[in-house]
């Protein structure tokens, strides 16, 4: 048996990054999401290939999707936070710093990801 590091980042369509037509945060949660369907998918062909991974969660997919995030921890995937709305940096600088609303929204991802796991939550991505 062959041992891998695999990582999946759990997000929809609508979060992708650096690109001009990506929708608001604001509209997020007016848009047809396919995270469900394709989570569930992507689970299930691990347990099928006996797959173990981690699993990134945008908090705010594991906001409104929890079982997902309880699914894959009882699947014993390890589950890590991949910050609150997928925001790039530099895009939220203010004068070389994170204005509060930025610092609030990165600093949130870390309760969420922590409320679904007994594992301490020491850092996101």
């Amino acid at each position: 048996m062959s041992a891998c590091v695999f990582t999946v980042d759990v997000e929809d369509w609508f979060h992708i990054l650096d690109v001009p037509s990506t929708p608001p945060l604001e509209q997020w949660p007016g848009l047809q999401s396919d995270v469900e369907r394709n989570t569930r998918r992507m689970l299930d062909l691990f347990r099928e290939k006996q797959v173990k991974c981690t699993l990134f969660f945008l908090a705010w997919v594991a906001e409104r999707w929890p079982h997902l995030v309880r699914e894959a921890l009882a699947d014993g995937h390890e589950v890590a936070s991949h910050g609150y709305a997928h925001e790039l940096v530099y895009t939220i600088l203010v004068s070389g710093s994170l204005p509060t609303s930025a610092r609030r929204r990165t600093s949130s991802s870390k309760p969420v990801a922590a409320r679904f796991s007994a594992t301490v939550v020491r850092a996101s991505a």
